[in-house]
């Protein structure tokens, strides 16, 4: 067994490294969708970490307005690129490919891991790998549009996937396999817990009304650890979000209703073609397949989950009539496609034990599995040069010193190399979403403008001040010649420490969302900055004890490693 572990290891490490070797050989990124905001809040947790601290709030990125997006949105793994960006401070490109590469070993050993341990079976486990690993939703996730969120709760949909079927339908003293999947997916990316669930909640329901769950008490207690388990390691997430949200109202993301939703023809002929968010080519094969397989009464287990993959791959596409939901919950999904993931994970789940089935002999398997990764990893790199050959004159990050010229362009689509990723700090650099998790009033188009341009305003009009910015403070000089309020362009949480000429000031929120002090004639300096609380550190500290004090625990019971028998 443990020779099969690492040779899987090594073959997995091997694919992930020749899969990037093509783009990592370009030395630039190719900027599209989310990339530009999330490499913002890699580059702030960077220069945190070379000063010893978490940066939940960054001044010398993400527009330079002091967002505090990670208090809302999870950087647990994002750390992960922080550090590499420190390591190769001079090799930003190299940093962030390899952490892609991590990304996709990470995808292909948990997708392994979770299905060995729910089927038994190691040829269907290696398939169900490298299909879930190398998927086509997957590609759009993290190398084409960068939702770099989604694609590492994508890594640990498999694991939730084992801990539900174990808590409801198995065995259920492997509760906590369900509270770490949840957890992992809450340090990468909240909605996908809210999807997650709510998908594994009808499910669920579905299966009780139909009498297929037995031991009502004993699960029900395994689902309430499973939940407590999943409250005490993801308080480093929900703490520091209900504190912030306690001090001021603010707005999440832009609210509107649901959009690119496609038919489901065009969405099949987008599998088939790799083209924009897509099931891929094994997901229409997976499709197919159950379809038949219903079709011939072929009532078991394994056809439930291909087809449960097919009615949320439908869910995702026009069919489903998403204009009738409630608005709130359309602009909480705001993309039906979304449930692409979920409908990858069960037409995977479905087409690995077709596969293994029919390749039962060593010598038909070998060829297969070479088979299967050679063309998986041909059809990266195609989708990669792609990529790249669309994209290689697309405009090029450079330092922006005049921050009103372009007030009104969106860098969502760019080419940088290192350099070019080093002007991000310091620099505007617009985004899309710049002023989420911002306040309420700083969602006013006037104010955003005023705000991304740095205005300074004294009584309500625009002064010259001189602005320097580093990772955990702004500070401003101005010269006023009569008393009044200054306005900062820095939103206002209400955690914010100012000083004023050296001692500490008291401040309110200006009509804008932003920072206002109180100031006498004269000249001054204004420094801004927002700590992270000291508490939350040790909530870190507690967290991580936690891990550890479950992990050993579960170790020492060999509870971990025992793999189950077969799922039937």
């Amino acid at each position: 067994m443990k020779k099969i572990n690492l040779q899987t290891t090594f073959i997995f490490g091997l694919i992930s490294v020749l899969s990037y070797i093509p783009i990592m050989r370009t030395h630039r990124v190719f900027g599209q969708g989310d990339l530009l905001f999330h490499l913002n809040r890699m580059l702030g947790l960077a220069e945190g970490l070379r000063h010893g601290q978490l940066n939940y709030r960054s001044f010398d990125v993400l527009s330079n307005i002091g967002s505090a997006t990670n208090y809302f949105y999870p950087f647990v793994f994002t750390l992960v690129f922080a550090g590499l960006f420190v390591v190769l401070a001079n090799h930003l490109v190299l940093a962030f490919y390899v952490g892609e590469l991590i990304l996709l070993f990470c995808t292909l050993m948990v997708a392994y891991w979770s299905m060995k341990s729910f089927a038994g079976n190691h040829k269907r486990a290696f398939i169900f790998a490298i299909l879930w690993g190398f998927s086509g939703y997957r590609f759009y996730l993290a190398l084409d549009q960068f939702v770099l969120g989604e694609a590492i709760a994508f890594v640990f949909l498999p694991l939730v996937f084992l801990g539900f079927y174990e808590v409801f339908f198995r065995n259920h003293k492997r509760w906590y396999l369900l509270g770490f999947g949840m957890t992992l997916l809450l340090y990468a990316h909240m909605l996908s817990v809210v999807l997650t669930t709510a998908i594994f909640v009808v499910i669920a329901l579905s299966a009780m009304l139909t009498k297929r769950i037995s031991g009502y008490k004993e699960r029900i207690g395994a689902l309430i650890r499973a939940i407590s388990l999943f409250i005490i390691l993801g308080a480093v997430v929900w703490v520091p979000l209900l504190y912030q949200f306690s001090m001021t109202k603010i707005q999440t993301t832009t609210k509107q209703s649901v959009l690119f939703m496609a038919s489901l023809g065009d969405n099949l002929v987008n599998a088939l073609n790799g083209s924009y968010q897509n099931i891929g080519i094994f997901g229409v094969v997976a499709v197919v397949w159950a379809l038949v397989l219903l079709f011939q009464k072929r009532y078991e287990l394994n056809v439930l989950f291909g087809l449960i993959g097919v009615i949320i791959f439908i869910l995702g596409t026009n069919i489903f009539p998403w204009y009738a939901i409630p608005f709130r919950l359309q602009a909480l999904i705001q993309f039906p496609y979304r449930l692409f993931s979920y409908a990858t994970l069960f037409l995977f789940v479905f087409l690995s034990k077709e596969l293994a089935d029919r390749y039962k002999q060593l010598q038909h398997y070998r060829l297969a599995m070479v088979t299967l990764m050679v063309f998986s990893v041909i059809n990266f790199w195609g989708h990669s040069e792609l990529l790249v050959a669309n994209r290689q004159n697309n405009p090029v990050l450079n330092l922006k010193q005049d921050r009103a010229a372009d007030s009104n362009h969106q860098e969502s689509t760019f080419v940088a190399d290192t350099a070019g990723l080093k002007t991000i700090l310091g620099s505007r650099h617009d985004y899309i979403g710049m002023t989420d998790y911002a306040p309420i009033n700083s969602w006013q188009p006037l104010n955003t403008a005023s705000l991304l341009k740095q205005e300074v305003l004294f009584n309500h009009q625009a002064v010259d001040a001189k602005i320097s910015y580093q990772s955990n403070q702004s500070m401003y000089q101005v010269t006023v010649n009569q008393a009044g309020w200054l306005d900062l362009p820095v939103l206002a949480y209400g955690n914010e420490t100012v000083l004023l000429d050296g001692y500490q000031t008291t401040i309110k929120q200006s009509q804008r969302g932003s920072v206002a002090v109180y100031l006498e004639s004269g000249q001054h300096i204004i420094q801004v900055s927002a700590p992270a609380p000291r508490w939350i550190y040790g909530l870190w500290i507690f967290v991580f004890i936690a891990w550890m004090i479950v992990l050993l625990r579960l170790w020492s019971r060999d509870k971990i490693t025992k793999v189950p028998i077969s799922a039937r």
